[in-house]
């Protein structure tokens, strides 16, 4: 009875310490930020390992993250990188499964929106891999074309030229990959 007491005591105590560094970030739609994740198993040995946790994301989508790295004995350390999705609060948080006590952390992400230039910028680069083959995350591309018609009904009179030149070399590439897909399908 006297050792459940106690436990139930002190397993505040027992919780895995986890902390990113830097615990805030901010950045525009778009840019990329790393955060190194820390773990300290507080209760030896543990059962469940550092891999018992999930990571979930908010307005950011993950670019990398590394293997867990042993610093010592219960300590581990993580690199994560993150990309800006969207304008607003963004989160990453790892929370940690523990049958003796469960542990949370989060970063939060400050974004802010860019510059038209750079979302088109952003678009034509995403739509220049897309036609040479290239992996791309057809979300971001998406998120960025939106952004860019979002952003249009700001400009102002003077600017809406270029911006049209821009958005029709944009549906050329759009259409130069149609065009690339329906002779892929038809086997020419």
């Amino acid at each position: 009875m006297r050792q459940k007491f106690l436990l139930f005591i002190f397993s505040p105590l027992f919780a895995t310490i986890i902390t990113f560094s830097p615990p805030k970030g901010k950045g525009s739609v778009g840019s990329l930020i790393t955060f190194r994740l820390e773990a300290r198993l507080e209760h030896l040995p543990c059962l469940l390992g550092i891999e018992n946790h999930t990571l979930a994301y908010e307005k950011v989508g993950p670019v990398s993250l590394s293997a867990w790295e042993s610093l010592g004995p219960g300590r581990y350390r993580r690199i994560i990188t993150v990309r800006l999705l969207e304008k607003g609060k963004g989160k990453i948080k790892l929370t940690y499964a523990c049958p003796v006590k469960s542990s949370a952390e989060e970063a939060e992400i400050e974004i802010t929106e860019r510059s038209l230039d750079d979302a088109y910028q952003e678009a034509r680069r995403l739509l220049s891999e897309l036609v040479i083959g290239k992996e791309v995350n057809l979300s971001y591309l998406k998120i960025t074309l939106a952004e860019i018609i979002q952003q249009s009904a700001k400009i102002k009179e003077r600017e809406k030229k270029s911006f049209l030149e821009k958005a029709k070399s944009i549906v050329e590439a759009i259409n130069k990959i149609s065009n690339l897909a329906q002779e892929a399908i038809e086997g020419n």
